[in-house]
């Protein structure tokens, strides 16, 4: 028999609310950032830095789709934020980003970049109900495939798997976020 939240799909995954990742729980999320060219001490701070965000469910669009907005350190000051809808997408940013790469045009002038994107439901075996929430990203500095899926411990779990272009071998990280 099929777990009753396969069978209802995205609308049976609830993200909602404000996560914040657990750096004890999370694996290899330095590693992954210097495999996308930061300095040691940089990625270590980074991985250990707060990362707060508050999912919604995009009111009018399609099941599945969420608004996500990322809070700078403080936890309270919104960063960014982004509706992922399904399908193909494109994400706009300004200067550099941690995961993305970017430069500037000149010093104080901050290039803007485009990111392709895509967004799906697919399923995943560790995942509560047994799907995951994929985006894909090709990037500047490489491709990368985000899954998020709730894991049974009530966490959500932000599996990235970054491959730096013209590679074959894939730095793989696990984010632990809990539920505020």
């Amino acid at each position: 028999m099929a777990d009753p939240a396969t069978a209802a799909g995205p609308a049976a995954v609830d993200f909602e609310g404000t996560w914040h990742r657990n750096a004890g729980r999370s694996a290899g999320v330095a590693e992954a950032l210097v495999a996308r060219g930061h300095p040691r001490e940089v990625a270590d701070e980074r991985s250990a830095a707060p990362y707060i965000q508050r999912w919604e469910r995009t009111e009018g669009g399609d099941v599945g789709v969420w608004t996500v907005t990322t809070f700078k350190t403080d936890g309270v000051t919104p960063r960014r934020t982004l509706v992922y809808p399904l399908g193909d997408w494109e994400e706009e940013y300004e200067g550099a980003s941690t995961l993305f790469g970017g430069a500037t045009t000149s010093p104080g002038e901050p290039q803007r970049q485009t990111v392709p994107r895509h967004t799906s439901w697919e399923s995943e075996p560790q995942a509560v109900g047994g799907l995951a929430h994929v985006t894909t990203s090709a990037t500047l500095l490489g491709h990368e495939e985000s899954r998020r899926f709730l894991a049974d411990d009530g966490s959500m779990v932000l599996r990235r798997m970054y491959r730096e272009t013209g590679s074959e071998e894939a730095a793989v990280s696990d984010e632990v976020f809990e539920r505020q």
